[in-house]
């Protein structure tokens, strides 16, 4: 059986991969917060790759299926955008003051309050409120998960550019691409001391592609 006999109806399971990568990420975040080192295995298996490879897969067949630019990034757009602001909005304004050790007046005054509101943009991620959390195991971020929505963004981009040159359909283009990113990586990480984070968004782009090539090459 061929990819494409599976990619133009939703029998796929797509759906029921999604939900155990969530389960994933829920249960191993509310280990870390809880301060567990010693847990099960599969708890340390991170489902971030998961929702990276599905991802690359749907978002390509997105724009194959319609390769119009502003139709795709509206697409892309409420994907993101509208979960995020509600999120960010109910974090800061409703849990925050809940829970905050700090009187109100001094939360809401705050620097790190405005700056929370920040991360709607998705340029930079702020990860603290004040007084939140603070007393917690895991206590250097509020909502660690958010750290991975710029760089899912920046691959929609990145396919949305692919697509508008005519490139993302080239033969052999996602295996020198895929190659070109493991090269990096590795002179990156042999070489030179880069954050976590940036090591971190390679790998899960390089998977992204991947996935994306088996939709190309279906």
């Amino acid at each position: 059986m061929l990819l494409s006999e599976r990619t133009d109806n939703r029998n796929n399971n797509f759906d029921i991969l999604r939900f155990l990568a969530a389960l994933q990420v829920l249960i191993g975040h509310c280990i870390n917060c809880l301060g567990k080192e010693n847990y099960d295995w599969f708890f340390d298996i991170s489902g971030v790759p998961v929702f990276f490879i599905i991802s690359g897969f749907l978002v390509t067949k997105s724009w194959c299926d319609n390769p119009n630019i502003f139709l795709f990034l509206k697409k892309r757009i409420l994907r993101i955008f509208p979960a995020l602001i509600a999120v960010v909005l109910f974090t800061a304004l409703i849990l925050g003051p809940i829970v905050t050790t700090l009187p109100l007046k001094e939360y809401f005054t705050n620097s790190m309050f405005f700056d929370y509101f920040k991360n709607i943009f998705l340029y930079e991620i702020y990860h603290l409120l004040p007084g939140v959390f603070e007393n917690n195991p895991l206590n250097e971020s509020v909502n660690a998960s958010l750290w991975t929505l710029p760089l899912e963004f920046f691959m929609y981009c990145l396919i949305a550019l692919f697509g508008i040159t005519k490139i993302l359909n080239k033969k052999n283009f996602h295996f020198i691409f895929i190659v070109f990113s493991i090269l990096l990586f590795y002179i990156l990480n042999r070489f030179f001391i880069i954050k976590y984070t940036y090591m971190k968004g390679i790998e899960l782009l390089i998977l992204f592609f991947i996935s994306s090539g088996f939709y190309i090459y279906r």
